[in-house]
């Protein structure tokens, strides 16, 4: 049997997994910068990449990870409502 097969689920789990993690670190980047007027002035840059620039990156990979949690949920409805029925039947009994 053939593994090699791509997988829509697998993507967009790691895709959203990837893009949370670097939106994570970019939001945290962001919070250590110095204000905007001091980071302009001295040209402050982490990793090649000044203020602006990762703000733009984590704004782009926010989007990403909306994106992606969307695409998870519709893969997973059924399992998601599967199990919220579960609980919720066993919360009743």
């Amino acid at each position: 049997m053939n593994n090699n097969r791509f997988s829509y689920q697998q993507f967009t789990t790691l895709f959203a997994t990837t893009s949370f993690i670097i939106s994570s670190i970019s939001g945290i980047i962001l919070y250590i910068t110095p204000a905007g007027r001091i980071a302009h002035w001295t040209d402050w840059r982490l990793w090649g990449l000044n203020k602006d620039e990762w703000s733009a990156v984590h704004t782009i990979l926010g989007y990403c990870f909306i994106i992606a949690v969307i695409f998870h949920l519709y893969f997973n409805w059924k399992v998601l409502m599967s199990y919220i029925k579960s609980k919720v039947k066993a919360y009743t009994k």
